[in-house]
Formats: C-alpha cells, structure tokens, sequence
C-alpha cells in the first residue's frame, strides 16, 4: 500500500485538478512555469519541480510543500506561512487577491503538555524571524488561553487539531481551493486506504475530502 507524508490537492471553480496524479504537480499544468523566485531577503528559491500544487500565473501563483504555502507575484515571493493563529486567517496583500487560512478540522481533541523553558525563548524566535506582530499574537494566544503568563511556567492543556489547512482564495474570476497538510494525497486509492487507519483524520475532514473525490470529473469514466 502507497503510504504519504505530507500533500495537497488543488481545486479550480469546484473541478479537480490533481486528482490521481503524481504527489508533485507539474507546475506547467497553471500555463506558467516559475523557475524561481526572490524573497524579500535576498534569497532566490528554486520554485519548478519542488512543490505539490501550484495554483495561479505569472502576477499571483500560490505553491504549497507539505504544510507550507508560499505566494509569488512576478517572480518575487510576498508572502510564505507554515501555521496559523485561531481557526482561520485572511492575508490582504496589497492590491492582489486575499488569502484565506482555515484549519480543515472544526473537531478539537484535548492534549495536555508540560512547559519546561520559559516562554520568552519562543517569542524572542518569533520575533526574530517573524516580526513582533506575529510574536505578539503568539504570546495573546497563550494568555488568552490562560495557559501561562510570559515568566511563567506549568502544565496546561491544549486543543488541537491535525496539522492540516484548506487555502481559498479569487484571482481572475476562478476560485481556488487547496487542502494540504499531513496525509493528503491526490492519489483516490491511497485516500481510500488512509483515511480510516492513518494521520488521525477527523470525521468533518473526512467528508470534506470525500467529496472532493466524489465529484465527477471530466477525466473520470462516465461508465
């Protein structure tokens, strides 16, 4: 049995797109192939052959690897996320399409954990590399929960849900949909064979994901 780590599956005004295709997209399937792309850093990220869908063109095109996006517009990386704080998130850049974030599950399952450094090693990172509006948000997010205050330390539990996403946005007058994260697969015969034993899958991702597969296609037999 074909077993997966991480994937994605990429939907266009509600048809398909990779359905039973290979687990990296080919990214001339959009009509637009990025060899690469500069991030705001300085750093140029080889973009053709590494990703599992590219969804868009030249002027916006989202890429996903496992539980990470990164949005391009002409050649220039403007945005790249890897988790989102709450259950959903909408990104404005600019003049181009708004991203929305959800967490694929609504079902929670409670984990219980133990603090063993002092918080401020986490902020001072999110800070460093995120910015202090993320930072902030993190450390808002622990407070409201009432987990801990910044010095302080303790055992507390968590609710949490799989390490899985549904991207959506609008660009040119199509709807984009992907679902990415742990255990998405394009491949129907390796959903049917996870989806009940593997990865934790909730009911509600389950019977989102199925209808994906469910739908009729052009490419399916009619018979």
């Amino acid at each position: 049995m074909a077993m997966v780590d991480y994937g994605a599956i990429l939907r266009v005004d509600g048809k398909f797109i990779n359905k039973n295709e290979n687990l990296f997209m080919d990214t001339s399937d959009t009509g637009y192939v990025c060899k690469k792309a500069l991030h705001k850093d300085g750093k140029e990220y080889d973009i053709d052959g590494n990703y599992f869908v590219y969804a868009g063109d030249k002027d916006f095109l989202v890429v996903f690897y496992k539980g990470t996006y990164k949005v391009i517009s002409n050649e220039k990386v403007i945005r790249y996320g890897w988790d989102i704080c709450g259950d959903s998130e909408t990104f404005y850049l600019d003049g181009l399409p708004n991203l929305k974030i959800s967490r694929l599950s609504k079902e929670y399952e409670i984990d219980f954990y133990s603090w063993v450094e002092e918080p401020e090693d986490d902020y001072n990172y999110y800070l460093e590399y995120y910015g202090k509006k993320y930072a902030d948000k993190w450390l808002r997010k622990l407070c409201k929960k009432k987990y801990m205050t910044l010095r302080g330390r303790g055992h507390y539990g968590d609710k949490t849900r799989p390490y899985r996403f549904l991207a959506e946005w609008n660009h040119n007058g199509h709807h984009y949909e992907v679902i990415y994260g742990l255990g998405i697969d394009p491949r129907e015969e390796t959903w049917d064979n996870i989806k009940n034993e593997y990865y934790g899958f909730r009911k509600d991702e389950i019977k989102l994901i199925d209808s994906w597969f469910n739908e009729k296609g052009e490419n399916d037999n009619e018979n």
